[in-house]
C-alpha cells in the first residue's frame, strides 16, 4: 500500500511517470500475491488469537476473541474469490488515448 501511495504521489506532485495499470496475466499474478500474503497474515493472526484463548482458557472469557476466526475466514475468501474471478476473466488492457493530449 505504501508503494501504491508513493506512485500515485510521486505522478501527482513530483511531475513522475504515471502509474502503470496492470492487465492480464500479471494483474492476475499480483491477485495471487495478495492471496498469498493475506493467507500469512490470516496464519499469523490465527496463531495469535489461537495462542490468546489457550493462554486464558476460559471459553466466557475469550468469546469475543473466537468470534473473530470466521471473519478470518471470510477476509481470506473473499480475497480466494477475487483471484480465482481474474483467473477465470482475466483484467483487459486500458483503452488507449485517441489521439495525442495537446495543451
Amino acid at each position: 500500500m505504501i508503494a501504491w501511495a508513493d506512485e500515485r504521489f510521486d505522478h501527482w506532485f513530483a511531475g513522475g511517470p504515471a502509474p502503470q495499470r496492470l492487465s492480464g496475466r500479471r494483474y492476475t499474478a499480483r491477485c495471487w500475491g495478495d492471496v498469498l500474503r493475506t493467507g500469512v497474515a490470516v496464519l499469523i493472526a490465527g496463531g495469535i488469537l489461537g495462542g490468546l484463548v489457550a493462554l486464558v482458557d476460559d471459553p466466557v472469557r475469550t468469546a469475543e476473541l473466537q468470534g473473530t476466526f470466521p471473519v478470518l475466514g471470510v477476509v481470506l475468501a473473499v480475497e480466494v474469490f477475487w483471484a480465482i474471478s481474474y483467473t477465470l476473466w482475466p483484467r483487459k488492457p486500458a483503452a488507449s488515448p485517441a489521439g495525442p493530449v495537446v495543451g
